[in-house]
């Protein structure tokens, strides 16, 4: 109800996660073998701990300059044609048979993604494959708990990258800052896995007092249970006792 939505300019990107050399096996890989991803948040990308894919669509390894990329073959053709490149088409299979896959972290190569499936993974835009971090965003949380992941949330109360932030280099930023989505492809593009980028108008949930986007962050709460050692009845005598 606190919320309104309205058009944002934000930087999309497309984004190459390693498959495991058992996961590229798998799909019958034969070069070096990555999942690319679309985010029109960037600054997400340090809290990515999965792949969600829909288990439905249907999805292929494509073959483009010496590897193999995996993304929904409906939403290939457009992905190709923006980066101008000729794929062939190798392995096909549903996005129910990639839940067994894992990855590596595009920047973070000490961390492994596993994948995930869920249905608001759509067509109309990206490669039908989102990242997923549990702690920014109510469909990546549902995620989260669905399949254990940790609830990571590497970001403070001033929207500032805090001490859990990977790499640290990034504690202090800002993530609303346009400089901050800057600094994450300087971290894509140093590892080789920015296939694309580019400016993105889309609708965008804003605070309706300030009119400024909104960020979302997973935070610890506390909840008191009212029936619990009597509780509810112990305060509606109390409340009795109130003139």
């Amino acid at each position: 109800a606190a919320l309104e939505y309205k058009h944002k300019t934000s930087t999309q990107v497309y984004v190459k996660y390693p498959l495991s050399p058992e996961s590229a096996a798998q799909l019958g890989a034969t070069k070096p073998a990555f999942a690319v991803i679309w985010t029109t948040t960037p600054w997400t990308l340090p809290a990515s701990l999965a792949i969600t894919a829909n288990e439905k669509f249907e999805y292929g390894l494509y073959e483009v300059d010496g590897e193999q990329w995996l993304l929904a073959q409906s939403l290939a053709e457009g992905l190709f044609k923006l980066i101008e490149k000729q794929p062939q088409l190798g392995w096909q299979g549903k996005g129910s048979d990639l839940e067994s896959l894992t990855a590596q972290h595009p920047f973070i190569t000490e961390r492994s993604v596993r994948f995930c499936t869920a249905p608001y993974v759509t067509a109309d835009a990206g490669t039908g494959l989102v990242h997923t971090a549990p702690g920014h965003g109510v469909e990546d949380y549902v995620t989260g708990v669905r399949y254990k992941l940790e609830i990571l949330c590497p970001v403070d109360e001033r929207g500032c990258y805090n001490d859990f932030v990977q790499p640290i280099e990034l504690k202090g930023k800002r993530v609303t800052d346009p400089a901050t989505d800057e600094a994450v492809l300087e971290l894509l593009r140093a590892q080789g896995r920015l296939v694309h980028s580019a400016k993105f108008q889309h609708s965008y949930p804003h605070d309706w007092r300030s009119k400024q986007p909104v960020i979302f962050r997973a935070t610890k709460q506390w909840f008191m249970s009212l029936s619990a050692n009597g509780l509810r009845d112990t305060v509606m005598a109390e409340v009795a006792k109130v003139n």
